[in-house]
């Protein structure tokens, strides 16, 4: 949905149209969700975390990995600080999308310990179902607006 939306703002007539959600934001997303996804079929975190040296010697948890997700949830925090006023303007898609953001936390949390993987995994899909429906309300509020614009400058 990021990526089509990216696309759909990237072709069409963009510098006249006053996107709500920058383009940029747009291709941002769709990238982190896409990396998100394959990190988790890849397990690119624990690979990383296995493979780098620094994090082995730092001895901070048992599973070196899991100080690759403080570097992912501190870019999502860095684009979330960076476009704040763009995503606080739909404030169910904004909340939508920041009850995610915690399920995707406490999912990590309860991943970090081991004894929790059932409910690791059922918090991991709520706040994937979350993000969802947080970036399918933000493409309708994009799309309703697009249209909006075209049919006043017909």
């Amino acid at each position: 949905v990021a990526f089509g939306m990216f696309l759909f703002l990237s072709l069409n007539d963009y510098k006249a149209f006053r996107s709500k959600l920058p383009g940029e934001l747009w291709g941002m997303m769709s990238f982190g969700f896409s990396f998100l996804a394959a990190d988790e079929l890849f397990e690119l975190h624990r690979f990383l975390g296995r493979n780098l040296p620094f994090l082995k010697e730092a001895n901070i948890h048992s599973e070196p990995g899991y100080a690759i997700f403080v570097v992912y949830v501190l870019l999502a925090l860095a684009v979330l600080y960076a476009y704040r006023s763009d995503l606080l303007r739909n404030k169910f898609a904004s909340r939508a999308l920041l009850a995610g953001i915690g399920f995707q936390i406490l999912a990590v949390a309860l991943d970090a310990y081991g004894k929790f993987w059932r409910r690791e995994e059922a918090l991991e899909i709520a706040g994937a179902t979350l993000w969802l429906v947080a970036v399918v309300y933000y493409a309708y509020d994009e799309i309703v607006s697009y249209v909006e614009f075209r049919l006043e400058n017909m």
